[in-house]
């Protein structure tokens, strides 16, 4: 079934597949686009960072959304791009 931008209403909500991120996938991640050390040194990270542990990087979170986007919604519908000029972050005001 094709979706069209008129067959949506504003409240409508769909759900993605599950996606298990592995730490080697953060590692990689993170040393060839964003090589901070709470992306790639799980020793330090741990000792160091307000988290306690490695952290994947924002953008790595994105990528992996706009996959289950592309998979599990967009796959189905009649766009061919779209625009987005507000990119947040949880807790950004």
């Amino acid at each position: 079934m094709t979706i069209y931008f008129e067959d949506l209403a504003v409240g409508d909500e769909w759900t993605s597949d599950d996606y298990e991120i592995t730490q080697a996938e953060i590692i990689e991640f993170a040393e060839q686009y964003d090589p901070q050390w709470f992306h790639t040194d799980p020793e330090r990270a741990a000792e160091e960072s307000i988290y306690g542990s490695l952290i994947a990087a924002g953008f790595h979170t994105a990528a992996i959304s706009t996959r289950l986007f592309v998979d599990c919604f967009l796959s189905g519908t009649a766009t061919l791009g779209g625009r987005n000029r507000n990119a947040r972050w949880q807790g950004d005001r």
